[in-house]
């Protein structure tokens, strides 16, 4: 991410799990270029911990959700999920 660009967390959104995994793979691309100081790496390793961090509270969240729709049809019970519990609230 060049200094010119703003991540959705600095513009005061939360990013979306393709816009953390995006940005995981450019620091990627980044660090292993391997033409960064170590201070500037450290900062993008920085950056990556809280992108892949986005990542994983996100794919646990939908997780959940998978885990909620598949119990309530295993159980032969009525699928009473609340569409507001399936999709996010924003």
């Amino acid at each position: 991410m060049s200094r010119k660009e703003k991540s959705p967390q600095e513009e005061g959104g939360e990013a979306t799990f393709e816009q953390s995994l995006q940005s995981l793979e450019k620091i990627v691309e980044k660090l292993e270029g391997g033409e960064l100081s170590l201070d500037e790496s450290m900062q993008l390793f920085a950056q990556a911990v809280i992108h892949a961090r986005r990542a994983e509270t996100l794919l646990n969240e939908v997780e959940g959700k998978v885990e909620k729709l598949l119990s309530s049809s295993a159980d032969g019970a009525s699928l009473e999920v609340q569409e507001s519990d399936l999709l996010n609230e924003e």
